[in-house]
């Protein structure tokens, strides 16, 4: 097995099977972090259940972070037990025989920021759909784009 995946492997731990579906210590982070961002203005589109459990990640002298993957934005929050948010740092070049790390967060708008919840109108809009504000992608008519980039008929 090559160095790489020995190191992966000495960091990546599964969660055991969980029949009964009710919260354990694996998804109990993730509780916790909800519970502190009530007041956050993101809050109203954060969903516990919009986020599948990747698995954890065990590292020396801190606690086991959990890796939790977005539903919808596809994007990562990963809290460890003691509450603390953290982002995966790549290794520095594709030759590192590290498996990369993770860098602590400032705090939770950070990690609210990283997870893209704003977008959940315009990504989710059964749900959400009503909490749009402008749309940001809205199209931009021809005439506009004319004037703006000097354009014409091609």
């Amino acid at each position: 097995m090559p160095k790489s995946r020995d190191a992966l492997s000495r960091h990546v731990v599964f969660p055991p099977d969980n029949p009964t579906g009710e919260c354990d210590e694996w998804c109990a982070p993730l509780h916790q972090f909800h519970d502190r961002i009530q007041h956050h203005p993101l809050a109203v589109f954060f969903d516990v259940d919009d986020f599948m459990l990747m698995g954890g990640w065990r590292r020396s002298g801190h606690p086991l972070l959990i890796l939790c993957k977005h539903r919808v934005t596809r994007r990562y929050l990963n809290v460890d037990v003691a509450g603390n948010v953290w982002r995966y740092a790549a290794p520095r070049t594709n030759s590192d025989r590290t498996p990369g790390t993770y860098r602590r967060l400032a705090g939770v708008d950070e990690a609210l920021e990283r997870l893209g919840l704003d977008e959940m109108p315009w990504m989710d809009p059964g749900r959400f759909g009503h909490l749009k504000g402008e749309d940001p992608w809205r199209e931009i008519d021809a005439m506009t784009l004319d004037d703006t980039w000097g354009g014409g008929s091609c």
